[in-house]
């Protein structure tokens, strides 16, 4: 009545078990453990060779507590790359800040033991989380989530008005005459840059040069595009 089967670091050369896990049709996590790239590739192809692509990769540094420099968080990043599957983190340190970070890289899925008493004697439980612990790892988690957001930089709505505060826009430094050209010796004194935003962009103020006001643009007026000219 399991949802899953995981191999122990130990049998990743176990090609065998794998093939005959993998032909249950049940997902199947593979432990990397101290297993080479080659060993975890071919451990995969095994159980893809049995039509089963339901197919896990642990990144599962050794050691209890397993030592920082020995981590490489980085490997789920190339664990991702080599293989189309998920990929998970299985966490061997105190607390559960690697498990943060993991999932900053990329980790679909995190591994972390509980245990009711951090102080049974026993090597899991120095790593282990306490009930109360897991949750407040599991809110961390989900906040994070949130937080990554998407590849893509998209302004929001309120971020959208807020820049109309904030940005600056092009306004008469003072009256700007009908038919006056505006030049790179007169731009200082005939613009300012003043916020709001939400008139012509500061950064388009070269687009000025060479042309002159239509009419009469008073000072400290905000500038539209209607009382600019065309290039003289």
């Amino acid at each position: 009545g399991v949802d899953a089967f995981k191999i122990c670091s130990g049998d990743v050369t176990h090609l065998s078990l794998i093939r005959q896990v993998a032909g249950l049709g049940k997902t199947v996590m593979i432990d990397t453990g101290n297993s080479t790239l080659g060993e975890v590739e071919r451990a995969a192809d095994t159980v893809y060779s049995t039509g089963n692509n339901r197919l896990v990769i642990h990144h599962c540094p050794a050691g209890f507590p397993a030592r920082l420099e020995e981590i490489n968080l980085r490997v789920i990043s190339t664990l991702k790359s080599m293989f189309d599957c998920p990929v998970a983190f299985s966490d061997h340190t105190p607390g559960w800040e690697m498990c943060i970070a993991a999932v900053a890289l990329g980790a679909d899925m995190v591994e972390k033991t509980v245990t009711l008493d951090r102080a049974t004697r026993a090597p899991e439980h120095i790593v282990s989380l306490e009930p109360e612990e897991a949750k407040r790892m599991v809110k961390s988690i989900r906040d994070l989530e949130k937080a990554l957001g998407s590849k893509r930089r998209v302004l929001t709505e309120e971020q959208l008005e807020e820049r109309k505060k904030k940005m600056r826009s092009l306004f008469a430094k003072e009256d700007l005459l009908p038919g006056v050209k505006i030049t790179e010796d007169n731009m200082n004194d005939c613009i300012e840059y003043r916020r709001p935003g939400d008139g012509i962009p500061a950064c388009l103020d070269y687009l000025l040069l060479g042309r002159a006001p239509r009419c009469l643009v008073s000072k400290g007026r905000k500038l539209r595009w209607e009382d600019i000219g065309t290039l003289q």
